[in-house]
C-alpha cells in the first residue's frame, strides 16, 4: 500500500469528511424545521440576523451580501420576500434616490427573538455533551478543512 500524500487517505480522514457531509445535511434538515413555522428559509433568517446586527442602521444589498453565510444566495430576491412578509423595509438613500438600503422592522426582530430561544435551547443541549475544549478543537479542525477546500477549489 502506497503512503504518498497524493494516493493515501486514512480511513479516519475519510470518515471525517463523510461525517461532516452527513452533519451538514442534518443541520440543514433541523434548520429547515426550525424556520418552517416562521415561513422563513435559512437564507432569509441570515438576512434578518445580519440586519439585526446593524442595530437599526439600514444596510445596502452589497453590505448584506458580503456577510451572508451562503454567498450564492440572490439577496435581492430574499429582500423581496422579506418585504412581502413585512419583516424588512426599503429605505431610500438621501444622497441618491436610486440606491436603496434595507432595515429590519419590528415584526422581523420579533421573529428573530422567537428563533433565538429555540437556538439557545439547542446550544444548551450541545453544552451538555461537548466540553469547551472539544468544541475548540473541533472548530480548529473544521476551519482547517474549510480553508483547504476554499483555497484549493473555490478561490479564483
Amino acid at each position: 500500500m502506497s503512503t504518498s500524500k497524493t494516493s493515501y487517505t486514512s480511513a479516519e480522514q475519510e470518515k471525517l469528511v463523510m461525517n461532516i457531509i452527513y452533519s451538514s445535511n442534518l443541520f440543514n434538515l433541523v434548520s429547515n424545521r426550525i424556520f418552517k413555522p416562521f415561513d422563513l428559509t435559512m437564507q432569509q433568517y441570515n438576512v434578518l440576523r445580519i440586519l439585526r446586527e446593524a442595530q437599526g442602521f439600514p444596510l445596502s444589498i452589497t453590505d448584506i451580501e458580503s456577510k451572508m453565510l451562503d454567498r450564492s444566495s440572490n439577496v435581492s430576491r430574499l429582500i423581496d420576500k422579506l418585504v412581502s412578509k413585512d419583516f424588512v423595509t426599503r429605505v431610500e438613500s438621501r444622497k441618491d434616490r436610486r440606491k436603496m438600503k434595507i432595515k429590519i422592522k419590528e415584526d422581523g426582530a420579533s421573529v428573530l427573538k422567537e428563533i433565538d430561544e429555540i437556538i439557545f435551547e439547542m446550544n444548551s443541549d450541545l453544552q451538555d455533551i461537548i466540553t469547551h475544549v472539544e468544541a475548540r478543537d473541533a472548530n480548529k479542525t473544521i476551519n482547517k478543512i474549510r480553508r483547504l477546500h476554499f483555497d484549493k477549489y473555490l478561490k479564483s
